[in-house]
């Protein structure tokens, strides 16, 4: 068979063709199974461009906390991290997520971390932290906002269960 790939589990022949399935025949006990399983990722968000933005936000946001006072980097530094970290975290760990429901729930808890980012540049922004940099990544943060809520709907459009 032509372009097919094998290996032997659990005394089960197997063979392949594809990257998403897996079937075969084989003994197993002195009996004869025939096996299926479909292994599909239902998320692929590596490619799309407001996730690749995201993982440039990171960097970005780090970057900014960098200029802040001493006695900052620990209160208004700290909870940027987490939250910045958070956005990319919760959009990976859900794409992994087998329906649009549950992926939905991680993509509207990245979006909660993407208006705490904002609001904390806000505030080191009021503050005469940051500058046209922190500006300029408050800007972002707005664009991300709104490509993000397209993409949460066009995955409720989706309705996968």
């Amino acid at each position: 068979m032509e372009g097919f790939e094998s290996f032997a589990f659990g005394g089960v022949q197997l063979c392949w063709k594809g990257s998403d399935f897996v079937w075969g025949l084989g003994f197993w006990r002195g009996k004869l199974y025939i096996v299926y399983f479909c292994f599909v990722i239902m998320w692929h968000i590596d490619r799309l461009d407001v996730y690749k933005r995201i993982c440039l936000l990171v960097p970005s946001v780090y970057s900014l906390i960098g200029v802040l006072p001493q006695e900052e980097k620990f209160e208004l530094g700290s909870q940027l991290r987490r939250a910045v970290v958070s956005i990319k975290s919760n959009m990976k760990e859900g794409s992994g997520k087998r329906t649009s429901k549950a992926f939905i729930a991680y993509l509207d808890n990245a979006m909660g971390s993407l208006r705490e980012v904002k609001a904390q540049i806000e505030i080191g922004i009021d503050l005469g932290y940051f500058d046209n940099n922190g500006k300029r990544i408050v800007d972002e943060c707005w664009r991300l906002e709104r490509m993000l809520v397209a993409y949460i709907d066009y995955v409720k459009r989706k309705d996968v269960k």
